[in-house]
């Protein structure tokens, strides 16, 4: 029944998580310093993304940073919604 009113997209997930949602532009993954194994190391903090373009309107606002699977759906949302 659902299907006669639905519509259907099919959209990739290529850089869905590698794009910033409000500018458009590639996004950084944040680094933390951390004690491992007796040294003090970089990591990268999973489930982060941060913008770090300075004319992005998050990046001035100070809502840079977002979670990673809620920007990839948000931006598979916004090409479907789009297209």
């Amino acid at each position: 029944r659902h299907r006669r009113s639905t519509c259907i997209c099919m959209t990739g997930e290529h850089n869905s998580s590698q794009t910033c949602v409000v500018c458009f532009k590639r996004i950084k993954r944040p680094k933390a310093k951390r004690f491992l194994r007796g040294k003090w190391r970089w990591v990268s903090v999973h489930g982060a993304s941060v913008c770090m373009n300075p004319l992005c309107p998050s990046y001035q606002n100070g809502t840079n940073t977002q979670n990673r699977n809620v920007q990839a759906a948000f931006a598979i949302a916004l090409s479907v919604y789009f297209a």
